[in-house]
């Protein structure tokens, strides 16, 4: 079973996203990113779209990409996720499914306010994170199944 890679940061931002947020992650990112303020993800989120959309809640946002954890394209839209998190200065970002339970509550968890700190505690309390992608893969005779998720953290020191 193919799952798409979402990724969860931390986010220090006003909330909702303002025009001058997404100027600044044009500049500093590249691309086009745009806040959809007619578009209703759902309670508490907020859409920014751009080159992978992402859902912003008060204190965390989480970002789509569209590709598997195992298609050829997915590197790229990783790299971004891992950039965008970056821009806001989270301290890591997790990589998880975004299709498959418990996983797929993240969002709505995002929405009610929690934290990257509160995802963090409530992700660990289900299941330890995956030491890497293709260790969050469980490989079955005919597919795949994403059974896990990826913390990275980022050090700052380094340049």
């Amino acid at each position: 079973m193919g799952t798409d890679i979402n990724g969860a940061f931390g986010h220090r931002i006003q909330f909702p996203p303002t025009d001058s947020v997404v100027e600044a992650m044009r500049q500093s990112l590249g691309g086009e990113w745009d806040v959809l303020r007619d578009y209703n993800p759902g309670r508490g989120l907020v859409y920014v779209r751009g080159e992978v959309g992402i859902l912003f809640g008060p204190h965390a946002g989480i970002a789509s990409t569209g590709y598997g954890w195992l298609d050829h394209q997915s590197q790229a839209a990783v790299d971004t996720i891992r950039a965008v998190a970056r821009f806001f200065r989270s301290p890591s970002v997790i990589f998880l499914p975004d299709d498959i339970e418990p996983y797929f509550s993240v969002s709505q968890w995002i929405g009610e306010g929690a934290t990257f700190d509160d995802l963090q505690k409530r992700l660990a309390a289900i299941k330890a994170p995956s030491a890497d992608f293709r260790a969050a893969i469980r490989q079955m005779p005919w597919c795949y199944e994403v059974d896990g998720y990826v913390l990275e953290r980022f050090d700052y020191d380094v340049v």
